[in-house]
């Protein structure tokens, strides 16, 4: 029997089950200071939600701690480094709040679309306002579903029975998975061009970071409508708000905001927005599905041991390949973070590496920019799966020193190669074809473009412009193409305004951002 600690409030349901496992909860929600301290201490488990942040001096005060279990999906209220640095199991439930989130988006859709708060709001002054609140019909409409995980795949079902025409978008699912499910797969402007209503369902990551901006509402038809119940900080709310007041977007559903609760409640304010707290996974049924789910995996591994399932699992990679294990993630990494969609991984390495013991960590480095829950050895095939990719491994014919090659397919190819030796490290030797050399870690700035006086001066200025500094620079060059690549180095995050410079120039093909 292990003492299991519960920090915020939990369903009861999560408090029998672990009764069940022969476990013994205790409440500690409303213990404070040295008595919550000695709890903790004393704890070989700890459920908690997302009102616990549990950081690196938790672990080292509770020596006895075995298991986190969230009741939730987030884990970024836990010291994930430090939790594996202790030797803690982390375990989330990713699948807990699912089926609530894709009600709350669609209860704002119907909401918005029959203008549903503003007819309730006249009502209730006595205002029986029924010619001025024309609403719209769903079906026979386009609705463009940005990110085709577990909830968006929900949405297009759900979508199919208003009758209504299903895209979509996912750069991890391909064109055949999702006309699976009854979705066309489009690119994101192609999507944005033709929807009547945009529905956001993706993690906010580096690449869908102010993914609703003003170019993009701009390619819209008027009217249209926007829904978020993902991630407050993929929609720029100055440009929606402006959209909003110049008609182009006819109302927008809210459930999520980029503060929390927001400093600047002119858009939660505004007369076509329909308003709502963060409540996607505010009902009884998601709370008991996700203490269930977080409750009885940390009680299955405090009986046996069995990590599997935890966010923070470690590959089973033996300790003298844990570098190229390393290498190979890191160079998937930074070959997704170039493309807008990954339907092919091919894993290849020179005798005397194992090659099959790194395609998990390669996998986990491919996913990894798209999603926000953590990636790993354990969870990344099953995703791979779940989007369609094909996987392989290869051997690459003997050579005086040892490298690794990473192939991504999708809208494109791309091609990274690299290696490892123990005075020197990771190091990146090839990318695209071009010969370079870099350490992959840190935040880069990748740029393919003509090989003609003036380009990385125009570049480095667009830097410099957006208060960028560089750290280094790596230069690679092809006479014949005449073609050139560059990766520099930054401290600091580059601003997506500037990256859209970039690729506004001329002599420029690519430009992307990267963080390893």
């Amino acid at each position: 029997m292990a003492r299991i600690v519960v920090s915020d409030p939990l369903a009861a349901e999560g408090y029998d089950l672990l009764k069940s496992k022969g476990h013994e909860p205790v409440d500690i929600t409303s213990l404070e200071g040295a008595e919550r301290a000695a709890a903790i201490a004393d704890a070989e488990g700890w459920v908690i939600r997302s009102g616990t942040q549990v950081r690196a001096a938790d672990f080292e005060a509770a020596p006895k701690l075995r298991g986190i279990g969230r009741a939730g999906v987030g884990v970024d209220n836990v010291d994930l480094a430090a939790a594996t640095q202790h030797g803690v199991a982390v375990f989330n439930s990713p699948t807990g709040n699912i089926t609530s989130a894709a009600e709350q988006a669609w209860a704002l859709m119907l909401a918005a679309a029959r203008r549903v708060p503003e007819a309730d709001a006249a009502m209730k002054s006595e205002d029986w306002a029924r010619k001025r609140l024309k609403g719209m019909e769903l079906a026979g409409k386009t609705v463009f579903i940005v990110g085709l995980g577990k909830i968006g795949r929900m949405m297009a079902a759900r979508a199919q029975a208003f009758e209504m025409t299903c895209l979509g978008f996912d750069p991890f699912v391909t064109a055949e998975a999702a006309a699976s499910f009854g979705v066309e797969r489009v690119e994101l402007d192609e999507g944005f061009a033709r929807a009547d209503i945009i529905t956001l369902h993706t993690p906010l990551v580096a690449s869908t970071q102010d993914l609703v901006d003003a170019r993009r509402l701009a390619l819209c038809q008027d009217g249209v409508m926007i829904i978020n119940a993902a991630r407050g900080g993929l929609v720029v709310a100055e440009d929606l708000l402006a959209a909003l007041d110049s008609g182009k977007v006819r109302a927008a559903g809210l459930d999520v905001w980029p503060e929390e609760p927001p400093s600047d409640w002119t858009l939660a304010k505004h007369p076509r927005v329909v308003a709502a707290p963060h409540l996607g996974a505010s009902t009884k049924e998601a709370q008991v599905k996700a203490a269930l789910q977080a409750c009885e995996r940390l009680a299955d591994f405090l009986a046996s041991g069995d990590a599997g399932l935890a966010v923070n699992a470690q590959a089973s990679v033996p300790d003298a390949l844990r570098p190229w294990a390393d290498l190979a993630e890191r160079l998937a990494c930074f070959g997704a973070q170039t493309l807008d969609r990954v339907d092919e991984l091919v894993v290849a390495a020179t005798p005397g590496i194992d090659v099959e013991a790194l395609k998990l960590s390669a996998i986990a480095g491919a996913l990894a920019p798209a999603h926000d829950a953590p990636v790993n050895a354990i969870n990344a095939p099953g995703l791979a799966q779940e989007q369609g990719w094909t996987v392989a491994t290869r051997s690459l014919p003997e050579d005086d020193e040892q490298y690794l090659r990473i192939r991504l397919s999708g809208d494109r190819d791309i091609t990274l190669e690299g290696t490892y030796t123990p005075h020197y490290g990771l190091r990146v030797t090839n990318l695209a074809g071009f010969d370079v050399e870099f350490r992959p870690k840190g935040r880069f700035l990748f740029t393919k473009h003509d090989d003609v006086p003036g380009v990385l001066a125009r570049i480095t200025a667009l830097l410099a412009e957006s208060e960028v500094n560089v750290a280094n620079v790596s230069l690679a060059r092809n006479k014949t193409s005449g073609q050139a690549v560059a990766v520099i180095r930054v401290d600091g995050s580059i601003p997506a305004a500037a990256r859209d410079g970039l690729r506004e120039l001329k002599a420029v093909h690519e430009a992307h951002r990267i963080r390893l």
